[in-house]
């Protein structure tokens, strides 16, 4: 009996401390920020020159957190400018508050190429204090922060094209091939989309046979197209585009470039009609 006793008291006190300590609250409070960008929506991870980023931020108090008071909260863009948000009253646990599009920047060449960290990035800042109140009526400060970083690329593409012959072509009846090499002269590794020619048609294929499906950066190939037949009616000089279309692996922008030939008809294939006519002679001309 007396054991029992013992073991009740244990359980009731027991009991006691253990709903004591889940019924205090933390103190804390958390900003995000989310970059997309302007006309498209797409999150802002990778950016290029030029892109403009439109950021949203949101100030939080989780569940299990007290409630705040006297909120304040602030973004500095990558440039350093200071964007002061709106101040909030008061958030409870488990509410938040959120800044639609509050401030925009613009990525231009300078950020390109900086010695930040990290490089070749932008990163913008956000930062919330406020008053945390516990049930007991104390009072503490607590602040919040965290940031946004967008890294910057420079996809690009080049292409050149150049026919397997001798730049002057006799006429009709004569064939051509060309020589087509594609580079990565970017910094991002690219994914082949499509490569078309304006006299031979698509020549995906022929790019996907030679090697050419991801490029990473500063990576060739090349691959030979042909032949084309010249008929009797081209134009001279005769001009062809290739275009070749990539998409920037892990992101969504894509990239292109375009390569022209041009050969000229030395001897081409032509017709001349002559007519002889007989004038007429008048009475006392001479014949």
């Amino acid at each position: 009996m007396k054991t029992l006793k013992w073991l009740l008291i244990c359980i009731s006190v027991c009991c006691l401390f253990t709903g004591n300590v889940f019924a205090v609250c933390s103190t804390g409070i958390s900003i995000d920020i989310v970059g997309v960008f302007q006309g498209s929506g797409l999150e802002a991870s990778y950016g290029i020159v030029g892109d403009t980023i439109v950021y949203t931020a949101s100030v939080s108090v989780s569940a299990l957190q007290c409630p705040v008071e006297d909120i304040t909260a602030s973004l500095t863009l990558p440039d350093g400018t200071p964007v002061p948000l709106p101040s909030i009253p008061d958030l409870n646990p488990g509410e938040f508050a959120v800044y639609n599009d509050i401030a925009t920047y613009t990525i231009n060449p300078a950020d390109y190429g900086n010695n930040g960290a990290p490089a070749n990035a932008v990163r913008t800042l956000g930062e919330t204090a406020g008053t945390a109140v516990r049930e007991s009526g104390l009072e503490e400060e607590v602040t919040g922060d965290t940031q946004y970083t967008t890294y910057i690329i420079a996809p690009q593409v080049c292409v050149t094209k150049v026919p397997v012959c001798d730049e002057a072509i006799e006429g009709v009846g004569e064939q051509v091939y060309w020589d087509i090499t594609i580079e990565n002269c970017g910094d991002t590794e690219l994914e082949l989309d499509s490569v078309t020619d304006s006299l031979l048609g698509d020549l995906t294929s022929d790019a996907l046979a030679a090697g050419c499906s991801v490029l990473p950066p500063a990576a060739t190939c090349s691959f030979t197209v042909g032949p084309y037949t010249f008929g009797e009616s081209e134009d001279n000089p005769l001009i062809n585009v290739v275009d070749a279309n990539y998409l920037v692996v892990g992101t969504a922008f894509s990239v292109y470039d375009s390569a022209q030939a041009e050969i000229v008809l030395v001897n081409p294939d032509f017709t001349v009609s002559k007519e002889c006519q007989t004038p007429e002679v008048l009475v006392g001309d001479d014949a």
